[in-house]
């Protein structure tokens, strides 16, 4: 699960908000799903455009850990995508128990 990504010279970053981040975890621990926090400079995803749009839109990202990213040869362990696919479903059977609210705070 990535907290935070930058990259300077485009100034392009994102924070996970705190409540996804919380909620992801909880799932984690709950379901016994492995995963791993990293914060990542010099890379970007496609989310730290997404989270400044129409004001700030709460969002997180759920990675997988590769080999050769971005080549022909790009290769990750079965096991890693299982797990993260099922943190991404879990987590969102979490929101149909219990939505999760966000309120904007000046």
């Amino acid at each position: 699960m990535r907290i935070f990504d930058w990259y300077p010279s485009l100034t392009f970053g994102m924070f996970t908000h705190p409540l996804i981040k919380e909620r992801l975890l909880q799932v984690a621990a709950r379901e016994g799903i492995r995963c791993q926090t990293d914060v990542l400079t010099s890379t970007y995803l496609d989310s730290s455009q997404v989270h400044l749009t129409a004001g700030g839109i709460p969002g997180g990202s759920i990675c997988f850990p590769r080999r050769y990213s971005h080549s022909p040869v790009e290769m990750s362990h079965l096991h890693d995508l299982h797990q993260g696919l099922q943190l991404l479903v879990k987590f969102i059977e979490s929101l149909e128990i219990e939505p999760m609210q966000f309120a904007r705070t000046f």
